[in-house]
């Protein structure tokens, strides 16, 4: 899933990241993987030709004009009556959808509760139709999956505070500030002002690790 999707294409490495997102789109998904896209300044450029041809589905919430909207959904949709720029503001969560096989319709999408039962209900939903399927992968539901929070309290050690710098040094390759930041995001934890050695910058406490882990 990459969002600002416009900031990467046109960056200097944008031809490199169009080409890796035209092969993700066209055999990723063989192997049950999905790319998708978003932009919130959708210009000519943000989805360049040779990506938007791979593109299946097309979704268009209210645009500033028409020139944005026939940039999600392609030119002449306008004219054909397809025009997300037509939206009220009012309307929240209307767009048009352009599915392969049928016809652009003006649908409304829902709203999921990070923090509630509905994204669970489409996840168990979406494993029911695997499990049938029997696409689901090697790993079964039941296997325990290591929560990343765990690891940055085993990443402290004997230490009750460590600066953010240090954590994610600890943790290894593939940590810093913001995946670390991601990883506690869930349990109300974020860096604050940690004083060690008469030294104050950005840290973690363990103790606050540990009553979030222990549902204090």
């Amino acid at each position: 899933m990459v969002d600002e999707t416009r900031y990467y294409v046109t960056s200097p490495q944008g031809e490199e990241i169009v080409e890796a997102m035209v092969d993700i789109a066209s055999r990723g998904p063989a192997a049950g993987v999905l790319l998708v896209l978003a932009s919130q300044r959708m210009t000519t450029d943000a989805i360049p030709g040779p990506l938007k041809g791979v593109c299946s589905l097309r979704w268009a919430m209210r645009c500033p004009d028409t020139t944005a909207s026939n940039a999600v959904l392609g030119q002449g949709a306008a004219g054909a009556g397809y025009n997300a720029s037509d939206i009220p503001r009012s309307h929240r969560g209307v767009g048009i959808l352009d599915a392969d096989g049928s016809d652009p319709v003006k649908v409304r999408s829902y709203f999921l509760d990070d923090q509630g039962p509905d994204l669970m209900a489409v996840a168990d939903a979406a494993y029911a139709l695997r499990l049938a399927a029997g696409t689901l992968p090697s790993r079964t539901r039941d296997e325990p999956v290591e929560d990343p929070a765990v690891k940055v309290l085993e990443a402290f050690g004997d230490d009750e505070r460590l600066h953010t710098a240090e954590l994610a040094e600890r943790l290894g390759d593939g940590w810093n500030p913001s995946r670390i930041a991601e990883a506690l995001r869930p349990y109300g934890i974020a860096p604050g002002d940690v004083k060690i050695s008469g030294t104050n910058r950005n840290g973690y406490r363990r103790q606050d690790l540990e009553s979030a882990l222990n549902g204090a």
